[in-house]
């Protein structure tokens, strides 16, 4: 089987986001959020896999997750659904600012199940003052 370098890439990522375990969120009362496949496996794909040049962005955030979990005081966003087995399905954005990037990460929950990382983004970039 013919090997990519995207491959390569994404293994590597893999690898480190592997080590991460499990980080301390004070913005939803200290509980923990772990690092699981689920996350890793959004981080590729969406509806339909994302385009490399997507996942390699995302991978290059990665390191900046658990310092945003564990360092933001302020939930930004949240919102829930119903899923198809009739579990509710939480969502929490919190943000970080890094030398006027702004970076949003999604903690998510399903029904009474372990709060996990599910997402991490660019939001917008800010204006110096």
């Amino acid at each position: 089987m013919k090997r990519y370098p995207h491959d390569k890439i994404r293994e590597r990522a893999y690898a480190e986001y592997s080590k991460i375990g499990k980080v301390m969120c004070p913005s939803l009362n200290n509980e923990m959020v772990c690092f699981n496949s689920i996350g890793f496996k959004h981080l590729i794909r969406k509806a339909e896999k994302r385009t490399f040049r997507e996942q390699r962005f995302r991978f290059s955030l990665l390191p900046f997750a658990p310092m945003i979990i564990f360092d933001a005081d302020v939930i930004v966003n949240y919102r829930f659904s119903n899923n198809k087995h009739g579990k509710i399905t939480q969502f929490w954005g919190i943000n970080k600012t890094y030398r006027n990037i702004v970076l949003r990460v999604i903690i998510r929950q399903i029904g009474c199940g372990q709060k996990h990382f599910y997402s991490i983004m660019k939001c917008s970039t800010k204006n110096p003052s």
